[in-house]
């Protein structure tokens, strides 16, 4: 059995594609994203045998989908064993040896999961902070303003680089250039880090999306062969004061990744911060009222919130832009 993992960094960051290719290529589960696992463990205010009723009951198992029974996990002593209880129910049902788990936000929980998970391993992904803050903007789930886009990548980023230096052993660096330049021996390392077998080549493939993301319009990239020159996109997307204002905040973390900055600070470097803050309020009502009435779950992940007392998450969400 090869050690559970979880994908972990900044959105846009090419998560998706690399839980694409290891569910085609190696013998490994891994269920759509599910940010929503982390409320059970930092919810300590709240007893065991409540959490876990709320667990059996969470609407976003739905979209793995699997079903999960009090009876099933009455005898998980935490909250650690009621989560890998559903994984391994998952790659059970997939057909499959080993599990992980794709989300990116988790992140921001990983100090916590490789305590709570002393077997666990984490890959942190990472991308060129120009293409991430873009696709961040582009995305219609998303649509950050590219302040905010750049204050979620350092946030995460920061977040992962520190992960890596605190367990070196335990957390893998991921990017997505490389991902995609060498699908092959992206692979490799991870099978190597994990413990997993090699599958065949990945030179070569096409995905199927599933109907939500047909519906929606997510990862719509997905099914076309890999493409290098996609990873460019923000090179013409970007006007060059976007991309000044970007490479300035995230200079740093450019520093650390290897990314070359094509512009110099100066003193008439915009203030766009006003500008970012009304879009963000456009787009918070614009979402929200979406949520509201296109998302027929609603309802149902704000009681598990309340009950979890996790009610604020969502409103702290909304009006810190992350």
């Amino acid at each position: 059995m090869a050690s559970p993992f979880f994908i972990v960094g900044s959105p846009r960051t090419g998560s998706t594609l690399l839980r694409r290719l290891l569910i085609s290529y190696t013998d490994v589960a891994i269920p759509p994203e599910s940010g929503f696992l982390a409320e059970y463990l930092t919810a300590t205010h709240v007893g065991l045998e409540k959490r876990k009723k709320v667990f059996c009951s969470d609407p976003e198992f739905n979209y793995w989908p699997i079903d999960i029974e009090y009876d099933e996990i009455r005898h998980c002593k935490d909250m650690i064993s009621c989560i890998r209880y559903a994984h391994k129910k998952y790659a059970r049902i997939n057909d499959k040896a080993n599990w992980a788990q794709k989300a990116p936000k988790l992140v921001r929980t990983g100090q916590l999961w490789l305590e709570q998970m002393p077997d666990c391993k984490l890959i942190h992904m990472v991308r060129d902070p120009r293409a991430v803050v873009n696709s961040l903007r582009e995305s219609k789930y998303h649509n950050l303003h590219i302040e905010h886009g750049s204050n979620r990548y350092i946030n995460d980023t920061e977040i992962g680089l520190l992960l890596e230096n605190t367990s070196p052993t335990r957390v893998m660096r991921l990017s997505y250039e490389g991902l995609i330049s060498s699908p092959d021996n992206s692979l490799q390392r991870i099978c190597n880090f994990m413990g997993l077998k090699e599958g065949p080549g990945t030179s070569e493939y096409l995905f199927t999306l599933t109907p939500n993301e047909l519906k929606f319009g997510h990862h719509s990239n997905l099914n076309k062969k890999i493409e290098i020159p996609f990873s460019d996109k923000w090179e013409s997307a970007l006007n060059r004061k976007e991309i000044k204002v970007i490479e300035h905040k995230t200079a740093h973390l450019m520093k650390v990744l290897g990314y070359y900055r094509v512009t110099k600070d100066s003193q008439d470097l915009p203030k766009i911060k006003l500008e970012a803050i009304l879009h963000h309020l456009m787009h918070t009502c614009s979402h929200s009222w979406k949520e509201l009435t296109q998302r027929p779950d609603f309802f149902m992940i704000a009681k598990r919130r309340w009950q979890l007392g996790n009610i604020n998450k969502m409103l702290t969400d909304f009006s810190s832009g992350l």
